[in-house]
């Protein structure tokens, strides 16, 4: 019968110690009992020295249902599109360094200053503030029972939690917990951020690197997330700290494979980016507490299993960029309180598990982020009404989905942003009935096909609009209302034709338009009213005409100006004035002539001028003011002569100019700028030396 009192006065000194120097009166009186007659006093008398003294108040920690707040990323994030990642603004992406080659970088997804309800994922949140467990319920007031009868040796049970406090089955001790703690750390290759910190004692609660303890100095949070650790992850000593809430090993170094035990208190676990490796074991059965479970950025393989024990509280599964194969189970059950499933950037194969169809995975209600792109899933979507109710992110972007996109489909009125992009989806475009809130509907780089109806309805919220690299055909409608929040519109790659409407009314929004290397024909419409904010107007590699548009108002906002591989011809005019923001100016791969102009006044900002690959002739002018942070200019293939200007104030700026072979520079090579001509390969050689004059 030694063993009860035995346990309480360990409990009592664990709760001495961790309050060191200030322990509450409760504390003082439940230690005081122990001390004075172990023997004579019960479990009921621990329980009343407890509640006899009034508590320190500490804010009670929650697990709020999750606001989808901004929180890394998806280190999607994956190809460019999302993951991830992605500025809040994406900033202009200058095309390709090497001249002559102009390539439509990838288009990021929404960032989450946009859509703040969309995470970009996987970045594990904070667990002290997104994932801090709920309290268990306080007992009904007066009523405070004694605790159950120790445990038998011949039957053991489990040791009962201390009423009132929420605590769970007290099966361990601060010592314990110590010894648990550093045999976690000993089974490590590399543990120098916790070797100074975690030393042998009476407690972990006192200035252990990552370690939070509550008031009976029993840990509930270790947090060595990004601390340096490697070496094979040991679950066992872990399962030993029996009050164990958080537990966050994100951004280490750690190896090994999953299944082993876990606190059954556990709240949160991520371990995201490590080194684990194996399967997922069928039948692994998760801590009924559990809401959060992040294991991306690792090396788990295999199967996922459809017996996956998931807990009923579980809000967020994210097994982001693994090696898993296989097809995604129908009969995995998924907790109707889950909120994000992230199984992108596998090795995820097989049909497209959810739909109407009988025998589909049940997706739950609360669902609000589904992430299985960049996968290898297969098949086509049906219509109807199947999506979750809550969805407010659907990303199935690089798979091998085709088929017509079902008009019928049903979006769900909290959907703000439908990836599809990079699959083999067929069709016309979706006359779908879109959210009021509705931000992003990204479908480029499929097979969809016919025309652009001037009548499409789109939600004023729509902030990203991408069609580019499908088979739409037809012109581009003039009468087409944009929506008013438009801020992004790609229409790249597409057989589109007519002119470039005048007439086309661009939201005051838009900040970047790109009509990229389709078959625009006619002229660059000098009366188009480009919106006040647009910072990237590309018409690159089209069929255009006629001179380039001088009297074309450009925002003063505008950084990406690209005319290049079209037909126009002209001049360039030393009155046309650009930008002082401008960065990248394309006018390369026309049928531009005439000499260049000493006059012609280069934006302060400008980094790349391209000129290659037009008619211009006559000498470079001398004395040609260039901007300060200007990078390269490209003028190969062109018909210059003469010598090459110097100028002193330009001694990291690179001209590219082909010497020996359309342009005929002799003379002098000054020290600055720098001069190349293109080498036997695709590289550029400094120019040294010239033929004379």
């Amino acid at each position: 019968m030694a063993a009860r009192p035995a346990l309480l006065l360990l409990v009592a000194l664990g709760m001495l110690a961790c309050a060191a120097a200030q322990p509450t009166p409760a504390q003082e009186a439940a230690a005081a009992l122990l001390a004075s007659n172990p023997d004579a006093v019960t479990s009921a008398d621990v329980a009343a020295a407890l509640a006899a003294s009034p508590q320190p108040q500490q804010p009670s920690p929650t697990v709020p249902v999750p606001e989808l707040s901004p929180a890394a990323p998806e280190p999607q994030p994956a190809p460019a599109e999302p993951q991830p990642v992605p500025s809040p603004v994406p900033e202009a992406v200058p095309p390709s360094p090497q001249p002559g080659i102009i390539a439509e970088p990838p288009i990021p997804l929404p960032s989450p200053s946009v859509l703040p309800a969309i995470p970009a994922l996987p970045t594990d949140p904070d667990p002290a503030a997104a994932a801090a467990p709920s309290p268990a319920p306080a007992s009904p007031a007066g009523e405070s029972g004694p605790l159950p009868a120790p445990p038998s040796i011949s039957a053991p049970s489990p040791v009962p939690s201390v009423p009132g406090t929420g605590l769970g089955p007290l099966t361990s001790t601060p010592a314990q917990e110590v010894e648990a703690l550093l045999e976690f750390k000993e089974g490590l290759t590399n543990a120098d951020s916790l070797n100074s910190s975690w030393v042998e004692g009476p407690t972990a609660c006192q200035g252990w690197v990552g370690v939070t303890c509550n008031d009976l100095g029993l840990v509930i949070k270790l947090e060595l997330n990004s601390s340096g650790l490697a070496g094979p992850l040991q679950w066992a000593p872990l399962a030993q700290l029996s009050q164990l809430q958080v537990l966050n090993l994100y951004n280490n170094s750690l190896s090994g494979t999953l299944g082993g035990p876990l606190p059954a208190s556990l709240s949160f676990l991520s371990a995201s980016l490590n080194l684990l490796n194996g399967t997922i074991p069928a039948g692994w059965t998760l801590p009924p507490t559990l809401t959060e479970l992040w294991l991306a950025l690792n090396s788990l393989s295999g199967s996922i299993p459809g017996d996956l024990q998931l807990s009923d509280d579980l809000q967020q599964l994210s097994l982001y960029s693994n090696s898993l194969t296989g097809e995604i189970p129908r009969n995995l059950v998924l907790p109707a309180s889950l909120a994000n499933l992230d199984l992108s950037a596998n090795q995820l194969s097989g049909p497209f598990p959810a739909g109407t169809f009988e025998g589909a995975l049940k997706l739950p209600a609360s669902l609000q982020q589904l992430w299985l792109d960049s996968n290898q899933l297969q098949g086509t979507l049906t219509g109807g009404a199947w999506l979750p109710s809550q969805l407010q992110l659907l990303s199935l972007h690089h798979n091998q989905l085709s088929g017509p996109l079902p008009q019928d489909l049903q979006l769900p009125s909290t959907l703000k942003q439908l990836s599809l992009h990079f699959n083999q989806f067929t069709g016309p475009l979706p006359q779908w009935s879109f959210p009021f809130n509705f931000t992003g509907l990204f479908l480029q780089s499929n097979r969809l096909g016919g025309s652009i109806p001037a009548e499409w309805k789109l939600p004023n919220s729509l902030v990203y609009l991408q069609l580019g690299n499908n088979s739409l055909t037809g012109s581009i409608p003039a009468a087409w209302k944009l929506p008013a929040n438009l801020q992004e519109l790609t229409l790249s790659q597409n057989p589109l034709t007519g002119p470039l409407p005048s007439d086309l009314v661009l939201p005051r929004s838009l900040r970047l338009l790109h009509i990229c290397d389709a078959a625009l024909t006619g002229t660059v419409p000098n009366d188009l009213e480009l919106p006040p904010g647009l910072q990237e107007l590309w018409l690159c590699s089209n069929n255009l005409t006629g001179p380039l548009p001088t009297e074309l108002v450009l925002p003063a906002s505008l950084i990406n100006l690209d005319l290049s591989d079209n037909q126009l011809t002209g001049t360039i005019s030393a009155d046309w004035e650009l930008p002082d923001g401008l960065q990248y100016l394309w006018l390369g791969k026309n049928k531009l002539e005439g000499t260049l102009s000493a006059s012609w006044v280069l934006p302060f900002g400008l980094f790349r001028l391209y000129l290659a690959d037009n008619e211009l002739s006559g000498e470079l002018p001398e004395g040609w003011e260039m901007p300060a942070g200007i990078s390269d200019v490209s003028l190969e293939r062109n018909k210059f002569n003469g010598t090459l200007p110097a100028n002193a104030d330009l001694p990291a700026t690179n001209f590219y100019v082909l010497p020996q072979t359309e342009n005929g520079f002799c003379g002098e090579v000054p020290q600055a700028p720098l001069y190349y001509k293109q080498d036997s390969g695709s590289g550029w050689t400094l120019i040294t030396s010239l033929p004379g004059c």
